[in-house]
């Protein structure tokens, strides 16, 4: 790839990321129209840390760097929830990344929620200027909130299927939620893999509306092409 082609993708990544920020600030700022004449209840979060790697999929595609994030949430209609995040991340030694998603929500047969969403990615090492929608089912009221989600990219033709199970658990007197996920996922025409892993964290107040927290996590597949990996993260959340 020549220079002028990497300049090019540089600034077209750049332009994308100012859309994607616009898209969610003008969404956010209609949430919170919204709120005012409909009386609606919305739940934001704000979150900003460091990374030694981010994953997904079982592929590591950036390296250290700092991840910030907002997600907002609201109620639309009885039972039916919208939600908003918008995600990104400043790399030290690679391309910045965002990813911008909407979520419906909806509750049925009492203890199912239902999640349908949609995911545009920007800068992602394998998923650049691509998009996925997806369809998550969670609550069961079962041991371990276990969740199934499964996503197709409509630019590729690819599918990806994943579960988790969580649980919370006592650890010198501090909670530390531990959870558990596998899934089976294409990344390339040359890959097609199943991955597995597993996340350690704890949070600690700061204040009301402050925790500070940190994680651990571990990654493997079975692809020969891909590497096992441990991923440490530090950050702040607060609400709003």
């Amino acid at each position: 790839m020549s220079a002028l082609e990497n300049k090019q993708i540089k600034h077209m990544n750049k332009r994308n990321t100012k859309i994607l920020a616009i898209t969610a600030i003008a969404v956010v700022a209609g949430f919170f129209i919204y709120n005012k004449t409909q009386g609606s209840e919305i739940n934001s979060e704000l979150s900003f840390g460091f990374t030694t790697d981010s994953h997904q999929r079982g592929v590591i595609y950036s390296g250290e760097g700092l991840d910030s994030g907002i997600s907002v949430s609201t109620e639309i209609f009885d039972s039916f929830d919208l939600g908003l995040s918008f995600d990104a991340k400043k790399a030290f030694d690679q391309e910045d990344d965002t990813q911008f998603g909407v979520e419906v929500g909806a509750s049925v047969f009492e203890d199912v929620n239902l999640g349908l969403g949609f995911v545009a990615y920007n800068g992602h090492n394998y998923l650049d200027g691509e998009s996925e929608v997806y369809l998550e089912v969670s609550g069961l009221d079962l041991p371990l909130d276990p969740s199934l989600t499964a996503y197709y990219n409509a630019d590729r033709e690819w599918w990806t299927f994943e579960g988790s199970v969580g649980h919370s658990v006592k650890v010198f007197g501090q909670d530390v939620a531990v959870s558990a996920f596998a899934g089976s996922t294409e990344t390339s025409s040359l890959d097609s893999h199943v991955y597995y892993g597993g996340e350690a964290s704890v949070s600690h107040s700061l204040s009301d509306d402050l925790d500070l927290k940190l994680g651990i996590t571990y990654v493997d597949t079975d692809s020969t092409l891909l590497d096992r990996e441990f991923i440490f993260s530090a950050g702040l959340t607060t609400r709003f």
